[in-house]
């Protein structure tokens, strides 16, 4: 079988050429979004042999028609409506729906928990990504918590931006999906991640966002839904000291979810009333200044840490086999132990789950193995070089 993390996998893996690979990949995304074309466009420059089609809304499929140059073999695929009393015609198209390598599920949109069966029937792989308000807002509600775990039930795979909403995904949804493979990437996220760690970076060094450094930074939302309520912040923010306002630098990222571009002038006109002191990152002009790319790469095989529901029957095995244990430590969800034996790569294998012994100083490290074939994307965002002529005060000013 054939796994495609399109948002990512672990960084340590081994790096081959896929751009001659012939997947063929579903996207489902239920509305119009320039996330899903540029993670098209860059899964196509790297992989051009690769099939990209997707699955939407008839009302979003225009739009998409007018960005995406298909090619042969590809499709947008429409429905009527994600009204629940369309769902059984729905179900009707997917099924007429040709065989996919992946089908990625790039939300946990309640539709595609009603579908996730006959999506499943369509694929090897369902893919599907957990995070944001789905996770953090939906899950809370009964009737969509029940879709999002049908999902997540027919599911092969999943993927997150960080551990916690990956712990927090553990949490929510229960302890048995931990044995479903999930991967980390944080796709999107980097510039914040330089903004909040003040690394000296690429970004920085250009002043790509114009942040000075004796500001303090606030990162209002992560993208341009209304659902962030960014006119309720800004009025908040009115209400502060003259003296702290200019101690603060706001960022709002308009990288995706940008329903009305309206909505964007309405609020650079509200902070325009009472601060300069921010930017906007707007997706109309974001790939003229930034480049977004992907890397391919095959996992052969890779470890991961024991996990704190099998840290006592693995402790349990190896105290009662053939192995010395002069002393043993727990560190979070990771074992380790100390013994006179030579146990460097020793595997072993428990309930299904191979794991081997990786010798750290003077002591073991027990690891969880997993040994497939499983290709996957890293994405990674870097600022282009300023247009020729354009000086810096003018490249600033196209952000805002």
């Amino acid at each position: 079988m054939r796994y495609l993390a399109i948002r990512g996998f672990d960084l340590e893996e081994y790096s081959v050429n896929m751009s001659k690979q012939q997947l063929n990949i579903l996207l489902l995304c239920s509305f119009e979004s320039t996330y899903v074309t540029q993670l098209r466009e860059n899964i196509k420059n790297k992989c051009p042999y690769s099939k990209i089609s997707l699955l939407t809304n008839e009302r979003a499929k225009a739009g998409y028609l007018q960005k995406i140059n298909l090619d042969e073999g590809e499709d947008i695929y429409s429905y009527r409506s994600s009204s629940v009393k369309f769902w059984f015609e729905t179900d009707k198209i997917i099924r007429l729906l040709p065989k996919f390598d992946i089908i990625h599920s790039l939300w946990m949109e309640k539709p595609w928990g009603w579908h996730a069966k006959t999506l499943k029937s369509k694929t090897e792989c369902l893919l599907c990504s957990v995070g944001g308000s789905d996770l953090y807002r939906d899950s809370k509600k009964k009737i969509c918590k029940a879709y999002q775990l049908n999902l997540l039930n027919h599911s092969d795979w999943f993927s997150s931006e960080n551990n916690e909403t990956k712990e927090e995904f553990i949490r929510t949804y229960g302890r048995k999906y931990e044995t479903i493979p999930h991967t980390i990437n944080r796709f999107g996220v980097d510039i914040f991640d330089a903004l909040i760690n003040r690394k000296t970076t690429r970004i920085h060094n250009n002043r790509i966002l114009d942040v000075p450094s004796d500001k303090i930074v606030i990162c209002c939302g992560y993208n341009a839904n209304p659902a962030h309520q960014h006119i309720d912040m800004i009025q908040s923010f009115q209400k502060f000291p003259q003296a702290m306002l200019e101690k603060l630098f706001f960022i709002f990222p308009m990288t995706y979810g940008v329903m009305d571009k309206g909505y964007i002038d309405k609020i650079k006109s509200s902070l325009n009333e009472f601060t300069n002191n921010y930017t906007i990152l707007p997706i109309e002009r974001f790939r003229d200044y930034f480049e977004v790319t992907a890397k391919y790469r095959i996992k052969r095989s890779g470890s991961g840490n024991v996990g704190k529901s099998r840290l006592k029957p693995v402790m349990d095995y190896i105290s009662t086999h053939d192995y010395v244990i002069t002393d043993s430590r727990i560190a979070g969800d990771k074992l380790f132990i100390v013994s006179p034996q030579q146990l460097h790569d020793h595997r072993f294998i428990l309930c299904g789950i191979e794991y081997m012994f990786s010798l750290r100083g003077d002591e073991y490290e027990l690891r969880k193995l997993s040994n497939t074939y499983n290709a996957n994307v890293i994405f990674s965002i870097k600022h282009k070089a300023s247009t020729p002529g354009m000086s810096e005060p003018e490249f600033i000013a196209c952000l805002k």
